[in-house]
């Protein structure tokens, strides 16, 4: 019996070696963690190359886990990588490097001319934390309050300098990026590559035709598309990491739950389907949607949100459950196979549809749809290759208002 129990190993200075690796693999490990927080991608590259040879050689397939951190604050490396930090001892955060273990640079290297006497500094996760005695260009001098142990590489946590300027600090980098942007369109420049966000079955489904029609049009503008939950494309156009998502309305618009940042457009609205295979639809006939179990996404998927909507604005029960799957692209094979019923946009299986893998029943409530959204970025100015892809997406899916749609999220001016 395979075993669902995963073995995790951190490589660190001590286990990465091959005589060690190969011990954790005859040990048994499933997976080998390299925490990029600490070494060089040198080192790590070595320990990868390592793994794939043994894995080769003892013919075992293992995982590697890349533990990458977000943008931090580090100490850079100091002579002999510790140093004991005992109370009241100083030391001094200076701007460039120097030979002694008591005078300490970081990435940012100008954080010592931000620095102003009396503010706090700490080190290592809040465990060592020293006060600013002395200021002045190019070092800080700083007594220890609370003692510990400092390392090369450890990170530091903001100053209420730091932490009031922070927002300006974003304001200025979206200014600039906006300004970029604004040059771009008054020179007619469109060479660029916009990331597009979508829903699996949205991706597969609804979108390949309309962009290989857009990069006929445009071949200057490179396209990138990525594949996520609803909320994972929320939180992704939120910080900058795709330009455009295309997902079903959850509910969250209407609420007041998108980012003021944000706007968003109906563009069309997609019929749910109640669907089961030829033995379960005659069953459903006879004995009534109460009787029948369904097949569905897990809790959290916006389909599992039209699914469970739609039952409970009917005031029917909610209905057993046949299985719970990760993908909505499995529904309709388990559909056809007669595990359940499904109910499901149409798009999700039109094909099985068409061949006859499945049959549409009628929905004993009001017809159901889900509303298909394009989210993106405000901005005062939107980049020339993001603007013509909206437009091109506003003329290409029919446009719907839904009851929720403010003025403000019309696309005729696509800002």
């Amino acid at each position: 019996m395979t075993s669902r129990t995963k073995i995790v190993a951190t490589i660190g200075p001590a286990s990465r070696t091959p005589e060690v690796l190969r011990q954790l693999f005859e040990a048994g490990v499933n997976v080998f963690r390299l925490n990029f927080s600490h070494g060089t991608h040198e080192e790590h590259s070595a320990v990868v190359s390592d793994i794939r040879t043994l894995s080769r050689e003892l013919q075992r397939h293992v995982a590697i886990l890349q533990d990458l951190c977000g943008p931090k604050m580090r100490l850079n490396p100091f002579p002999g990588d510790v140093v004991d930090c005992n109370l009241d001892d100083e030391f001094t955060l200076v701007t460039d490097a120097t030979s002694s273990a008591r005078e300490l640079t970081c990435t940012y290297r100008d954080l010592p001319n931000d620095l102003k006497a009396g503010e706090a500094v700490l080190f290592a996760d809040g465990t060592v934390g020293m006060t600013v005695i002395e200021a002045m260009p190019g070092r800080a001098r700083l007594k220890v309050t609370l003692p510990g142990r400092l390392r090369s590489r450890q990170g530091l946590d903001l100053t209420a300098s730091g932490e009031a300027l922070k927002p300006y600090a974003e304001e200025i980098l979206q200014l600039a990026d906006e300004a970029r942007i604004a040059v771009e369109a008054t020179m007619g420049n469109t060479t660029a590559t916009v990331t597009i966000g979508a829903l699996e079955t949205i991706a597969t489904v609804k979108l390949p035709q309309w962009l290989a029609a857009f990069r006929d049009d445009h071949p200057e503008i490179g396209l990138r598309l990525k594949i996520a939950g609803s909320d994972a494309l929320l939180r992704q156009l939120e910080d900058g990491e795709i330009d455009v998502a295309f997902c079903f309305d959850k509910g969250v618009f209407n609420r007041g739950g998108l980012d003021e940042r944000l706007a968003r457009r109906t563009i069309s609205a997609e019929p749910l389907v109640l669907v089961a295979s030829a033995e379960n639809a005659a069953a459903a006939r006879q004995g009534g949607l109460a009787a029948m179990r369904f097949v569905v996404t897990e809790t959290g998927c916006v389909y599992r949100h039209l699914f469970d909507t739609a039952f409970a604005e009917t005031g029917m029960p909610a209905p057993e459950l046949a299985a719970e799957v990760g993908s909505i692209g499995a529904i309709a094979g388990l559909v056809a196979k007669g595990v359940g019923m499904g109910l499901v946009p149409r798009l999700a299986v039109a094909d099985a549809l068409d061949r006859g893998e499945v049959v549409e029943l009628p929905w004993p409530g009001s017809t159901r749809t889900a509303s298909l959204v394009m989210i993106w970025r405000r901005r005062r100015v939107q980049p020339p290759a993001l603007k013509l892809l909206l437009a091109a997406a506003s003329k290409t899916f029919a446009p719907v208002r839904s009851a929720g749609d403010h003025p403000r999220h019309a696309v005729s001016s696509l800002s």
